[in-house]
């Protein structure tokens, strides 16, 4: 389901030798004084903001297979050089609300290094926990290796790996959860993207393409899963995004970054039903 939100991110950078990061869900921040001085800027983004959600209707939030958080393309990560830090460490968290009232909370730790020249890579941990009236799950998620290169003027180009920890399958009493409390997709997928900042506004467009697919096994049925998608043998597509961001606020060590998030998916996702027919999952696209 193709997809746009306003996306901010909160920094703090504690010292020169790490760096600690905290993300939080979607909140509007504004200063008056930027605001004064901005005003032509900001009145054109929030412009843009509304024509882009009137052409994608269906927004949800961040792609459900993570490229919108990858380091090198998140919002605001173009305004701070590569090498400034040797070795960072960053850690958060964010909480919502999902499909059929699933209650979610995402947590991550990463560790991102200067290697030489213009280069840098980042592995990054992820985990999930989710709750609502069928099932509680929680545990690790996936394992993203990427890399970046800095060496072009105002532009970065990342590339990576996202290495499921979870097979897409986990079961309560002997039956397959549905795809919605799956602490992973299950796919080995890959990730491509460059980024590029014009003055102040920071732009992103990447592409998170699935090499393999899982091995989950659910079957809608009249109990209490009924209104969920069967997504036996599940075949995911692809994901487009493009990310345009801007710093609403900075002072000292704190910076406030705020973007449009849109994120196409690339086709109709697939499941096998009891005929062993292959079969559309009809708006996931």
């Amino acid at each position: 389901m193709h997809k746009l939100l306003i996306d901010t991110v909160i920094e703090l950078k504690a010292t020169k030798s790490l760096n600690l990061k905290s993300e939080f869900p979607p909140r509007i921040f504004y200063s008056n004084v930027l605001v004064k001085k901005n005003r032509m800027k900001i009145l054109t983004f929030i412009a843009l903001a509304l024509i882009a959600s009137i052409h994608f209707a269906n927004a949800q939030g961040c792609s459900d297979a993570g490229v919108c958080t990858v380091p090198g393309l998140q919002a605001g990560s173009q305004h701070e050089p590569q090498d400034s830090v040797k070795n960072q460490f960053t850690f958060g968290v964010a909480g919502g609300r999902a499909d059929h009232g699933i209650s979610v909370v995402n947590a991550y730790a990463e560790y991102s290094r200067a290697l030489f020249g213009d280069l840098g890579m980042s592995v990054r941990l992820t985990s999930a926990a989710y709750s609502g009236t069928q099932a509680t799950t929680a545990g690790l998620s996936d394992v993203y290796l990427t890399a970046a290169y800095s060496g072009l003027e105002s532009a970065v180009l990342t590339a990576g790996v996202k290495i499921p920890l979870s097979d897409g399958n986990l079961q309560k009493d002997g039956a397959a959860l549905p795809m919605d409390y799956q602490m992973s997709l299950g796919t080995v997928d890959v990730i491509v993207g460059a980024s590029f900042t014009i003055e102040d506004f920071s732009f992103a467009l990447a592409l998170q393409q699935p090499l393999t697919q899982n091995t989950n096994t659910f079957f809608a049925d009249s109990g209490q899963f009924s209104e969920f998608h069967t997504t036996n043998n599940y075949v995911r597509k692809g994901d487009v995004m493009l990310r345009v961001s801007y710093p609403v606020f900075k002072s000292g060590a704190w910076r406030v970054t705020t973007g449009l998030l849109p994120i196409y998916h690339l086709g109709d996702d697939e499941f096998t039903d009891v005929n062993s027919e292959r079969k559309t999952i009809e708006g996931s696209r």
